[in-house]
């Protein structure tokens, strides 16, 4: 066989094996045609739909709105036509509008828990003790009777009946003032929407005016004095006006005798019989230097140590003593009077209001002269003589004009 024969031999088998290949790629071709055609029952722009099911059961189409794809799902192969129709004759549907769900409402602490936790976060490390005691007890007041309701569900209407319901005044004052404060904090921390001492009405209670010893009542206290282990005490309240407190804080170093005066800078309280100090007095204005009378200064006895106490005697002691007086004398006499009759005696010597505010350790001159300071009857009949000669030759027409006449 010559070389042309072998030629067209190997062309003819190549040609076969190129038919063949090609006869393979177009069934390939034709198969994978007809199964996406029947994959996609509807085929035409824009939209489709599928003849397969998802992996989760469910049948899908689309549909193209907008240059966007939006896709339909169906239990079956004709409720995703369907919905495809649907579009097609009436447009696209309204999306549903979901429902919010509901919020949780905060839960907000009890009155009580919060109450607690105000008093002892922001009021116990700026109060003294005694006004501590005094906080813890409204607090119980209070718990008492809402302590268990929640913070943000009490209203105004809920505080007012509370604090209607308060028989003593000056405790109605007390929770009235304690609440506003706590429940503003709350509002400013976030803890309710509104504050509801807002719209508290009431009105607010006024103490009796309490009347100094006329200087009759005072001369038989002190002749009942002399007979009392505690004189030395009595006689230096009246005659000073301390606060049984800042008494009970002197020492002998507090105490000048060669000057008679004596420097005020403490304070004490008694807590359940504990005796606690405080190293300033009631307020700023309570630092100060007091003209000791020369009597009181006697019965001090002679200077000792600096450190040692002037009265080694407690509140109850002097309350017991002071009760047990009143009751002999019949009237009443207590510490805080003694300090009111002090206030009044130095109005009666002329002393300015101003120093008296200083002498009588009082942030403002108001509570000097409107609580402390009383005219008695008697000073006005001592000075009834200086009071109408002021106006003696000044209320008759003659006189008037004779004064109109020289100017």
């Amino acid at each position: 066989m010559d070389e042309l024969e072998k030629i067209k031999i190997y062309a003819q088998m190549l040609l076969e094996v190129v038919n063949q290949a090609e006869k393979k790629r177009y069934e390939e071709k034709a198969a994978s045609s007809a199964a996406e055609e029947q994959k996609m029952l509807i085929d035409f722009s824009g939209v489709c739909v599928c003849s397969k099911p998802r992996s989760d059961g469910r049948y899908c189409g689309y549909y193209t709105y907008k240059g966007a794809k939006r896709y339909v799902y169906g239990k079956t192969v004709d409720e995703v036509k369907l919905k495809i129709e649907h579009f097609l004759k009436y447009g696209i549907p309204p999306k549903k509008k979901r429902e919010k769900a509901p919020q949780k409402k905060k839960a907000t602490p009890t009155v009580s828990e919060w109450l607690t936790k105000w008093a002892e976060l922001y009021k116990a490390p700026n109060l003294k003790p005694k006004t501590m005691l005094g906080l813890r007890g409204c607090i119980k007041v209070i718990g008492a009777a809402i302590g268990e309701r929640q913070l943000g569900d009490l209203s105004t209407e809920d505080l007012q009946e509370f604090l209607l319901g308060i028989e003593s005044a000056r405790m109605r004052d007390l929770c009235r003032g304690y609440l506003q404060q706590a429940f503003r904090k709350a509002y400013l921390r976030g803890l309710i929407p509104r504050d509801p001492c807002e719209g508290l009405e009431l009105k607010k209670h006024r103490n009796g005016h309490r009347c100094a010893l006329t200087r009759e009542q005072q001369g038989a206290f002190l002749t009942a004095a002399e007979n009392v282990a505690l004189r030395p005490l009595l006689v230096f309240l009246l005659g000073t006006g301390l606060r049984v407190g800042e008494a009970l804080a002197l020492t002998y170093a507090d105490v000048d005798f060669a000057e008679q005066t004596v420097s005020v800078s403490k304070n004490v309280v008694f807590i359940d019989g504990k005796r606690i100090e405080q190293e300033t007095p009631k307020s700023a204005a309570g630092v100060r230097v007091v003209p000791v009378p020369s009597e009181a200064l006697r019965l001090l006895g002679e200077p000792r140590q600096g450190k040692e106490l002037v009265f080694p005697v407690s509140y109850s002691g002097v309350h017991s003593c002071l009760r047990r007086m009143s009751a002999a004398l019949g009237f009443t006499v207590t510490a805080h009077l003694l300090r009111h009759t002090y206030a009044t005696r130095l109005e009666e010597a002329g002393v300015s209001p101003k120093m008296k505010q200083y002498l009588m350790g009082h942030a403002s001159l108001e509570m000097t002269q409107n609580v402390y300071t009383d005219v008695q009857p008697e000073y006005i009949k001592e000075n009834a003589g200086r009071i109408l000669s002021a106006f003696d030759n000044c209320l008759t027409t003659k006189t008037t004009e004779n004064a109109l006449g020289t100017h």
